[in-house]
């Protein structure tokens, strides 16, 4: 097995090589897209569907081949796709983005006086401008976002984040899990090139997720939350493909599933600590 004693250095090959064929992919494609690519085509959403269903179809086949130089455990395993620890993922993961957007919010409002409902509203309106958003038949609009963005977090939670931690899982967690953070930092968003650092995404996606993923070491309920949870864009495009009603029921379902979740996990934790300090 990768990371035995027999190969101790085993597993840092396949992590080193992993990330570098990820990172020269990514970079030099998305390099080559803005370079070479005009604005009319890159748009276009049978583009954008078909660059992210390439990229995630090759890293799928890049992690299988690396997977086959491991031993034991099955392939879903080492992606997170798994029933065990679906449910705590689903309920660490909304809790966690729920009480980091109330954190930041009242720390925009109290420090820099943002309104945070005019701010919400900007970013609709922003978002609602997507250039292909506008190209897409409305009636599927919604359909075809939740499915990019399933594909985008399913590369970027399963392939970039548990994969790597499943490869290195022998090693010291803290340090497994710092360098999974740094690097998908590093990934999201592509800044070393476009030069969006920006910091929702930095703490929920590169710091909470990695935390959450080492907890329950299932990724599916992070990808799951991340599509209808967290991205604003998913959101809006039930606004511009199934109008305003749509709109609020899954804005208001949002906002239940959050509070249910944080209010859950804040319940379990008491009785957790409850009971230690019973058994003591």
């Amino acid at each position: 097995m990768a990371g035995s004693k027999g190969d101790i250095r085993e597993d840092l090959k396949i992590a080193v090589a992993y990330y570098v064929a990820a990172y020269t992919f990514l970079y030099g494609m998305v390099f080559s897209i803005h370079t070479y690519t005009a604005d009319t085509i890159a748009d276009k959403p049978a583009f954008i569907f078909l660059i992210n269903i390439l990229l995630l179809l090759v890293f799928l086949l890049v992690a299988y081949v690396f997977y086959r130089r491991m031993e034991g455990r099955a392939f879903k395993e080492f992606i997170g796709f798994k029933r065990e620890g679906l449910v705590e993922s689903l309920t660490a993961t909304a809790a966690s983005f729920t009480a980091l957007n109330l954190v930041l919010a009242i720390l925009a409002y109290s420090i820099l006086g943002v309104n945070p409902l005019a701010r919400f509203i900007e970013n609709v309106y922003t978002y609602c401008s997507t250039p292909w958003f506008n190209r897409v038949d409305p009636k599927l609009l919604p359909v075809a976002a939740v499915m990019l963005w399933f594909v985008s977090g399913t590369f970027h939670f399963a392939l970039m984040q548990a994969f790597p931690y499943e490869v290195l899982s022998g090693r010291p967690k803290k340090y497994v899990i710092l360098l999974v953070s740094a690097l998908s930092i590093l990934y999201y968003n592509l800044p070393l090139l476009t030069g969006e650092w920006k910091l929702d995404d930095i703490v929920f996606l590169g710091i909470v997720c990695p935390l959450i993923y080492h907890l329950y070491r299932n990724s599916l309920g992070i990808i799951l939350n991340y599509v209808f949870f967290y991205e604003m864009p998913v959101l809006v495009a039930f606004l511009k493909g199934w109008g305003e009603k749509a709109f609020w029921i899954f804005f208001v379902g949002r906002l239940i599933w959050g509070s249910t979740c944080l209010s859950v996990f804040a319940i379990n934790r008491l009785k957790s600590k409850i009971l230690s300090h019973t058994v003591k």
